[in-house]
Formats: C-alpha cells, structure tokens, sequence
C-alpha cells in the first residue's frame, strides 16, 4: 500500500498492532526461559552436575532474546494485510474495499488511477464515521501487558527458586521412620530457651547436630546423647530472632522447623494528668512518667500510657 493519507488513518491501529505483538512475544519469551531453566537444571541435577553457574547463562540468554524482540518489532513495517482484516471483520459494511485499497500498489512516478483514489476516499471516509482502532480494543493490549508482567515476575521466581535447591548429592529431608521430633514448629518469647528432644525408634546414629538456618547462614550445634534412653537432646538459649532448624545425621536430615520469637507489650512510660474537684480549689497537675497517682475522691484522672 503506498496511499499515505491512508497509511495515516491506519496509524493508530497499527501502533497497537505493534505493542500487542510485542507484549505477547515478550510473555512466550520469558515463560520459555522459565521452561528451559526448569529443564537444565532437573536434568543437570539428575546427572549429579551442580546448576550455579547455568542459571544466570540462562537468565542472560532469556533477557538478550528479549531484547532482540523488542528491536525487533521496534523496527518492524506494519502489517496493512493484517490490519485490513481485523478492520472488515468488525466492520462488514466495508465489503472488502479497504482490503482491496491496501493490496494496491501504483507505481510512484504514475500515482493512484481513477478507480483506486475513489476506492481509497471511500474507505477513509469510513473511517472518519468508525472508529477503526477498535479492531484492536486496548483492553487486548493492556492484557497482553499484564502477561508479559507476569511471564516475566514468573521466571524471577523460577530462578531464584531453582538458585535456592540444595546441590546434588547433600542431605535430602527426609523424615525417618520410628523419629520423633519436639517441639516442632514453636512460638516462643523473647530471652526464652529452645530445647530440642529427638527420640529414635531403632538404632542410634554416631552423632546428630541441630542446624540453625537464620538469615540464610547455617550454625551446627551438636546433640547430646542420653546415656539412659534412646534420644538426643540440644539448647538454644536466649532467644533473639525467629529462625528455621532442622536435624542433620549420617546421610539424612529432617525438613525445616520454625521458631516464631514473640515479645509480650511493656509499659515504657506513664503520664498522668488530674483535675481536681472544683470544691478543691486546686489546679490541674500534671504527673509525667510515674506508676502511682494519689487523689481526692471526685478527681478526674487521664493516663496516656
């Protein structure tokens, strides 16, 4: 098509043609860097490789494809054939002619004939009447975005879940059989102590430790053994902060436990202000930072705690 009056009335459509297709390009691009992390990483994993340094080759090669598809479509000629269609499909009164008036092709130096300037008016005229940018609604555009914004939150999660995996061959949480774990999953207050009792149904292994996970760094304490039943037992004192732990031995571990530290309210300070009975003849007081009041009967007394 080389009608640039035309080309003009298309422009608005075509510009949404452009981020439409570039928003829905972007979403498949990030969903299939996701895939294909997923795939490298579970099967390097099964072959006993370590996945730290495939990752961000990963996460490279996904955001420079991204970056080539959106120069791509930055650069990219609209696509009148496409926009024609979408056009007579929402408006059939248009019986084919704007269809026919971007398939023409006049050569430059002979300019439009007769018939195609009067088919061209024609279809312009239309679109004076008809709003053609609703062949493609905004509301498609602004879903195709919220797609690319959530393909994309979707692979950071990926990574750094996949980024987050114990490297092949550690411990795997596994909760044995006849293993009996207190307390548990706990909340405690603050300055209080935590006491660990594992208890063995079988067996005894050689040596257990209590692995404290806080703020992402492990501390092993070890357990220590009863020597007049089958259990280990383990403290951690004056508790500060919340954290996860778990036990570790031989070739196993337990899953994850949390302890949720709480801290009970406490007065910090108490002002009181009195205003005496009018039969006193007192002025009002005011009593900053104390715990105890005295007043005559009929006194009016307001604390801010």
């Amino acid at each position: 098509m080389n009608d640039r009056y035309l080309q003009t009335r298309l422009g608005p459509l075509a510009q949404r043609q452009r981020a439409l297709r570039l928003r829905s390009g972007l979403a498949l691009c990030w969903l299939a860097t996701a895939l294909v992390a997923v795939t490298l990483t579970f099967l390097l994993r099964s072959m006993g490789v370590a996945t730290t340094s495939i990752l961000p080759i990963v996460a490279l090669a996904g955001l420079a494809s991204g970056l080539w598809l959106a120069r791509r479509h930055r650069r990219a000629p609209a696509d009148w054939h496409a926009l024609a269609l979408e056009i007579e499909a929402r408006h059939p009164d248009l019986d084919g002619r704007l269809l026919t008036a971007v398939e023409q092709q006049a050569p430059p130096e002979a300019g439009p004939g007769f018939l195609q300037r009067r088919l061209a008016d024609e279809t312009i005229r239309h679109s004076r009447t008809h709003d053609w940018t609703e062949a493609i609604p905004r509301s498609r555009v602004l879903t195709a975005g919220a797609a690319n914004l959530l393909a994309f939150a979707l692979l950071a999660f990926v990574l750094l879940s996949l980024r987050s995996l114990p490297p092949p061959g550690a411990p795997r949480p596994k909760e044995p059989a006849g293993l009996t774990l207190t307390p548990g999953d706990v909340d405690l207050e603050r300055g209080e102590s935590l006491v660990v009792i594992a208890r063995f149904g079988g067996s005894l292994p050689s040596s257990v430790d209590l692995v404290l996970d806080a703020a992402g760094e492990d501390r092993r304490i070890p357990m220590v053994k009863s020597l007049s039943d089958s259990f280990f037992g383990g403290t951690v004192p004056d508790l500060t902060n919340s954290f996860l732990y778990r036990l570790e031995y031989a070739d196993r571990r337990t899953r994850d436990y949390r302890v949720t530290v709480f801290e009970h309210p406490r007065l910090e300070r108490a002002d009181a202000a009195v205003t005496y009975p009018d039969y006193t003849r007192l002025p009002p007081q005011r009593i900053e930072n104390t715990r105890r009041v005295t007043a005559v009967e009929g006194s009016h007394l307001d604390l801010a705690l």
